[in-house]
């Protein structure tokens, strides 16, 4: 995302400390955001925010094959600690970061509205971006496929019920704004 809109920004996010302020890093909430830019002398209503969601199961399956990549990231000791997926889910770690990335926590400010301007579904990423960024800038989008695997389903890797149902209560929020079924 950030390679594909990177023409249409003067801010940019950074992945690693040192001295980045926190509304810069990767994954920075909203609410975080609008603080920063407004600290940086620059009107936040002025600004278009628009954000993905993404199905919880395949996001918590993407967080575990992530972490079993060899990639130095938050998810690798969770996976490598875990013996499936399902065991994965139920990691300590694991279920404490998402708690903390939910459609309630990442896109609502402390009054419970949302404050981005538009909330795509990331398995529309390629139908709705592109005709939204030729209405905010004229410019013709094509949407690039980094990252993607050819694993099988997410549904085909979830064994055990309780882990689906697990899933299901931490993103609560996110399966009912954006109907997501497994």
């Amino acid at each position: 995302m950030r390679r594909m809109l990177e023409p249409y920004t003067d801010v940019f996010s950074k992945s690693q400390p040192p001295k980045v302020p926190d509304w810069l890093m990767h994954h920075a909430n909203i609410n975080t955001v609008i603080e920063g830019i407004g600290e940086s002398g620059r009107n936040p209503s002025e600004y278009f925010f628009f954000t993905t969601v993404r199905n919880p199961w395949a996001r918590v399956f993407s967080s575990y094959k992530f972490g079993l990549s060899g990639v130095q990231t938050a998810w690798r000791k969770p996976a490598l600690e875990s013996k499936s997926l399902d065991e994965f889910v139920f990691h300590e770690f694991v279920l404490e970061r998402w708690s903390r990335y939910t459609y309630d926590t990442f896109a609502k400010g402390a009054d419970g509205v949302v404050l981005f301007d538009r909330i795509i579904r990331l398995e529309n990423i390629g139908t709705e971006l592109p005709p939204l960024i030729q209405t905010l800038t004229g410019d013709r989008l094509h949407v690039m496929h980094l990252n993607k695997s050819a694993d099988s389903s997410y549904r085909d890797q979830y064994k055990d019920p309780a882990a689906i149902r697990e899933v299901a209560k931490v993103f609560g929020s996110d399966i009912e704004a954006f109907d997501y079924t497994f």
